[in-house]
């Protein structure tokens, strides 16, 4: 039998695997910053792009040189440096291009497969410049049906590694890690065959030995290079995702503190506007009734005034976790005004559940509260409106607070249903609050005294002062309506 013309290969174990673990770390970092590349566009798109290509790239050239560093030919080697340069070149170029047409705009399988064999055939080409730069004389002898395997091998690492990390059934970086070992496995076992289908004939040399770049040198900047290049943009991808989800986090409160009342964390007027106006849409539409209560609490100023705003504050945080509770799954709480909360009621509620649910509230709010050491009763006054048959998104709110008015009217610690002449006596009460503070500052109130006479002898013993408001419309208005007006609104006091 007749020996074997050509040098085996020899490598060492520890190299390959540090290699492989290379080819994987350069996999993964490839797929993380591509993955950022179709959600930005710009300047930023393109630094995405040449990241994971250059780390792509990278991992693409390490391998062979950390496994040739051990001098796995019986000869001395070297590099002379310009077909090496071109290999790196060639495959952080090919990695451009194929992140580009995997995961740009108008992505499909067929670019998807197009990219894989341009990749494939880049990545095999820079391959076999790393050892054409050996310079190894006689000239090496290839195995062709070899190199097509390495072709086949490195499509399907790119297919492969790209449908799992972005379409496996799994968390995304158990998938990103998944698809890194298989296609930086794949990688590394395409260098290796690539090595072992060049056939180094006997008595051979590098003629690049001692000049150029040595072995040691491209091993040196394969192994602390490339591992401190992959490092840094792994390092930067973890930036720039931690600074993402701080960002999206800040604008997740800004927009809940923009719909939600700071104070009761319940949703404000702005937010509830909305979620009435789609409420109201949809009942309309499935012909189902929901209710719209409209609740103040009475006599929230003195609290205020007597005990502190520290002290109102909580009352009002008590009796908003009051309604929610009362409220559940029913419907949705919100406050809107100072001492002013809003109920939605659904789905199908009637004028019956509608009151049911109205007296419960009186009686949740009517329980007395315990607020820093002392006892704080409350009441409050309840309008409510039947949508969508007494008014739409756009008249609800504003026909529920005038029945709101009414019950406050009539001595509070009631609920009313809307009835057309309650949105009058409301326009009527904002005019006349208008009217009273021009009237203070008009002096258009006048003093009568009436006398107090003592009955069995006849003579007078002293005299009320009664206020009395000369309106220059509406003539002499009585006591009965502006009193409560004023001390409604804080001009009790001035009076």
């Amino acid at each position: 039998m007749e020996s074997d013309p050509f040098i085996s290969w020899h490598f060492r174990p520890a190299l390959d695997l540090f290699a492989a673990v290379l080819a994987m770390l350069a996999v993964y970092v490839a797929l993380d910053l591509a993955r950022r590349y179709p959600r930005t566009q710009g300047r930023v798109a393109a630094l995405w792009l040449g990241g994971a290509a250059l780390a792509l790239g990278t991992g693409t050239w390490a391998p062979h040189f950390v496994t040739l560093a051990a001098g796995p030919l019986p000869f001395p080697i070297g590099y002379g440096g310009w077909l090496t340069g071109a290999g790196w070149l060639l495959g952080v170029a090919v990695a451009a291009l194929a992140v580009r047409l995997v995961y740009g705009q108008g992505a499909s399988a067929p670019r998807s497969v197009a990219a894989a064999v341009l990749w494939a055939l880049g990545a095999g080409a820079s391959f076999v410049l790393y050892l054409f730069d050996l310079r190894i004389a006689p000239a090496l002898h290839w195995r062709a049906p070899w190199l097509g395997a390495v072709v086949v091998g490195l499509v399907a690492a790119i297919v492969v590694s790209t449908f799992i990390a972005r379409r496996a059934p799994l968390p995304s970086p158990i998938r990103r890690a998944l698809a890194a070992v298989l296609g930086g496995g794949l990688l590394f076992a395409g260098q290796r065959v690539t090595v072992l289908a060049a056939q180094v004939p006997y008595d051979s040399v590098a003629l690049n030995h001692g000049g150029g770049l040595s072995d040691a040198t491209l091993a040196a900047l394969a192994t602390l290079g490339s591992a401190s290049l992959l490092l840094m943009l792994l390092l930067l991808s973890r930036m720039e995702s931690r600074m993402r989800r701080a960002l999206h986090a800040a604008i997740v409160r800004i927009e809940e503190a923009a719909r939600t009342d700071s104070l009761t964390r319940l949703p404000n007027r702005v937010d509830f506007d909305r979620r009435l106006d789609a409420a109201v849409r949809q009942a309309d539409s499935e012909r189902r009734a929901m209710a719209l209560l409209f609740i103040g609490l009475d006599g929230f100023k003195p609290v205020n005034d007597s005990f502190g705003r520290s002290v109102g504050d909580l009352l009002l945080q008590q009796q908003a976790e009051r309604l929610r509770a009362t409220v559940g799954a029913r419907g949705e709480v919100a406050r809107v005004g100072g001492d002013e909360f809003v109920i939605l009621l659904w789905p199908d509620i009637d004028r019956g559940s509608a009151a049911a649910t109205a007296q419960q509230l009186l009686g949740v709010v009517a329980e007395p509260c315990e607020i820093e050491g002392r006892t704080v009763h409350a009441s409050c006054s309840i309008g409510i409106v039947l949508c969508p048959r007494d008014g739409g998104s756009t008249t609800a709110m504003a026909y529920a607070e005038a029945a709101a008015r009414f019950a406050k009217r009539n001595g509070g610690a009631t609920f009313a249903f809307y009835e057309p002449g309650m949105l009058g006596d409301a326009r009527e009460q904002v005019e006349l609050l208008r009217d009273l503070r021009e009237a203070v500052a008009r002096k258009q109130f006048e003093l009568y005294f009436q006398p107090k006479v003592h009955a069995p002898s006849g003579q007078i013993t002293g005299a009320e002062a009664l206020l009395r408001w000369h309106h220059p419309k509406r003539g002499m208005v009585s006591p009965a309506v502006f009193i409560p007006i004023a001390e409604r609104h804080g001009l009790i006091g001035t009076l």
